[in-house]
């Protein structure tokens, strides 16, 4: 049986050349899942940069005080651009839950040398961060003015605390216990 694949979109303007993109997917009639996706479009200028972000399938689903991994491709869109042209740019990243608050925040300055750079980036999640899916977001700057962002999403998912269960451990002891004292005054019985 094969799985039925559906999408769905709404575009938002939001500014001027700024466009908020939702796009439901939804797989075999389960839950739909949403991805946003903020889209920037400006006039070619003397520099025009995009910037991706991808977590990787083994960092989307963790549990909280472990690290997710973004590798992060930046391209440099301009004509023209030699192998040895360096630009600064600017980098914040951000993790937001899903009304979007920031969880944690972190920010570099990095030189891209020629028309491509590619890079992973680890961030430590916060220990006390609650399970729930949550988005990592880029958002470079570059010409001190221009603005490249991309995003990914990844799950915090519950830590299996043992000692939460002592109860059901102790039932369990019990009803073994139980059933052994059971059988053994029942032998004793069929002996006599």
């Amino acid at each position: 049986m094969s799985k039925k694949t559906r999408f769905y979109q709404s575009i938002k303007a939001i500014g001027i050349g700024i466009f908020l993109l939702l796009l439901f997917v939804i797989v075999a009639n389960t839950r739909a899942r949403a991805v946003e996706l903020q889209l920037t479009i400006s006039p070619a200028k003397e520099l025009l940069f995009g910037i991706s972000l991808t977590i990787p399938q083994e960092y989307k689903k963790i549990k909280a005080g472990e690290s997710i991994l973004a590798d992060i491709r930046v391209v440099n869109f301009s004509t023209g651009i030699s192998p040895e042209t360096k630009t600064d740019v600017s980098i914040d990243y951000s993790i937001k839950d899903e009304q979007k608050n920031v969880i944690l925040s972190d920010q570099e300055k990095r030189i891209i040398i020629g028309k491509e750079e590619s890079f992973s980036k680890k961030f430590k999640t916060p220990s006390n961060i609650e399970p729930s899916p949550y988005t990592l977001y880029a958002k470079m700057t570059y010409n001190e003015k221009d603005v490249a962002t991309s995003s990914d999403s990844f799950e915090i998912i519950p830590k299996i605390k043992w000692l939460d269960y002592w109860k059901w451990w102790l039932l369990s002891i019990l009803i073994v216990s139980f059933g052994g004292i059971i059988y053994w005054i029942r032998s004793k019985r069929s002996k006599n």
